[in-house]
């Protein structure tokens, strides 16, 4: 039975549920890089209301991305190539967040799900499409504007960022190292903005700040197994992931 909304439960079924929700997102976070909000944020809005939810996630959310971003030796070299996506997202984020309140989100979700399911799809059956080389440098500011923007709608940034990311077929640090950084320069205006509009209560600090131990134990397994994963396989998961994250982007504007 689901909680209400603005009340955060304490009993032992709830704790123990959340810390293996926590644990099992942070492994495959550091396996892959994303999809540590789209396990956690479903998953404890069974308990709590989504909005609850959200909140409990943004500190977990913020150290891990800034944890893979800022202590991978890929990161400065993700920083030149990738800088004007990054002031895209961050301009797409505020303004996505000014109109979260104003849009149908239904649209947006169902759009984008049935995008990043086909390009998911188009990837396994022909493995061997990428992006032209000229394509990166016209392409930055619409990825990163359209990511900011959708992140700033529904605290997702991840769809845009990684489908483009896929098709440069960055290798595997790289990859963890760009959409860490994107994801916490994201989700730092996202977050104050929010913070701003009152959305965190003391409860809801409280909870984010004991969630992230969890979700850091869980990262640093899923970084020992990722050096083990061979980079095809890698790749495979990662397509596997989007494409899951479309049918959760389909689940949330039709259910």
């Amino acid at each position: 039975m689901t909680a209400a909304a603005g009340a955060l439960p304490l009993d032992p079924a709830f704790l123990a549920a959340a810390v293996a929700v926590l644990l099992f997102a942070g492994v495959v976070k550091g396996v892959m890089g994303i999809g540590l909000p789209l396990i956690t944020i479903p998953a404890l809005a069974f308990f709590v209301g989504v909005p609850e939810a959200i909140a409990v996630m943004s500190l977990p959310i913020l150290v891990t991305n800034g944890y893979q971003a800022f202590t991978n030796p890929e990161l400065s070299g993700a920083t030149r190539r990738f800088w004007p996506l990054l002031v895209a997202l961050v301009c797409g984020t505020l303004i996505g967040a000014s109109l979260l309140v104003s849009l149908d989100p239904r649209t947006l979700y169902t759009v984008l799900g049935t995008a990043v399911i086909a390009f998911g799809l188009l990837n396994l059956t022909n493995p061997k499409i990428a992006l032209p080389a000229g394509g990166e440098r016209w392409l930055k500011l619409p990825v990163g504007f359209g990511a900011g923007l959708l992140g700033g709608l529904s605290n997702f940034f991840g769809p845009p960022i990684v489908m483009f990311l896929v098709a440069l077929r960055l290798p595997r640090e790289a990859f963890v190292a760009t959409v860490g950084l994107a994801f916490f320069v994201g989700a730092v205006p996202l977050y104050l903005m929010l913070a701003v509009l009152g959305v965190y209560g003391w409860s809801e600090l409280l909870a984010s700040t004991a969630a992230v131990l969890p979700v850091l134990l869980g990262v640093r397994l899923g970084e020992s197994l990722r050096q083990k994963v061979p980079q095809e396989t890698f790749r495979l998961l990662v397509i596997g992931l989007l494409i899951a994250i479309g049918l959760n982007l389909l689940r949330r504007a039709w259910l």
